[in-house]
């Protein structure tokens, strides 16, 4: 069982939206959802964006309102989008806030195989939170069910320059929804993630006193085939 994209496009909140660009990627698995607000890629790499931010297998949801009447920032949006990982987007109020999708930016997006949805043009009366609520629940019931071989599958489709600790913790935390770390034998942490990655919770402390780490509130995920990342073996994550 995979979620492909064109799985989610049978939900009753994507019926009438249509793929209009990058139709390839309909095979592709989807992973994760979010929001797309502020959508020209330069300011989001100086201010919002770390260095190793990776999107595996994420679909967005935009109105690409900020770059509404700029083409090609919403064509340097795609590559910058697609290069993080990201398999597309669904873009809502066509004709409404953005006058039409631009010949060069679905051209851009046949061209990386960058999937851009969209809702029916001039069509107010779709919410976001339509789409959110189906499509989070059903990738929800996937992860649950297919954990193990999705992580280990996306962990070795990550792109050379993205293979990091620090980038397979990010995806761990994010598929299990918790705070993930990796522990030496003397439970002091050498690499964590947080989820969500405001919290502020202190890893240190929660873990400190426990005779094993994985008891109580802390639980242990433990992976069929050691993953090897910068020369680290892992074969079991531990999550807050």
């Amino acid at each position: 069982m995979e979620v492909k994209l064109e799985e989610l496009m049978k939900l009753p909140p994507l019926q009438g939206a249509t793929v209009v660009a990058g139709k390839r990627a309909i095979e592709r698995e989807i992973m994760s959802l979010s929001f797309l607000e502020a959508c020209d890629i330069n300011q989001l790499r100086r201010n919002v964006l770390k260095p190793d931010e990776y999107f595996l297998g994420e679909l967005d949801i935009t109105s690409l309102y900020t770059i509404k009447d700029d083409p090609e920032k919403q064509c340097e949006l795609i590559k910058g989008m697609h290069d993080l990982g990201v398999v597309g987007i669904i873009v809502y109020y066509v004709g409404v806030f953005v006058p039409r999708l631009d010949d060069s930016f679905l051209q851009t997006a046949d061209e990386i195989n960058f999937a851009i949805i969209q809702i029916p043009v001039n069509d107010t009366n779709i919410r976001f939170n339509e789409a959110v609520t189906e499509i989070s629940q059903m990738l929800f019931e996937y992860r649950n069910s297919e954990f193990e071989p999705l992580i280990m599958r996306k962990l070795s489709e990550v792109p050379k320059w993205s293979q990091t600790i620090e980038t397979a913790l990010k995806m761990l935390a994010d598929a299990l929804n918790s705070n993930v770390v990796i522990t030496n034998g003397r439970n002091e942490i050498e690499y964590s993630a947080r989820w969500p990655r405001s919290s502020e919770l202190n890893l240190a402390e929660s873990i400190n006193g426990t005779e094993k780490i994985c008891g109580e509130s802390i639980f242990a995920v433990e992976l069929g085939e050691k993953i090897t990342t910068n020369g680290l073996k892992i074969d079991m994550i531990c999550g807050l």
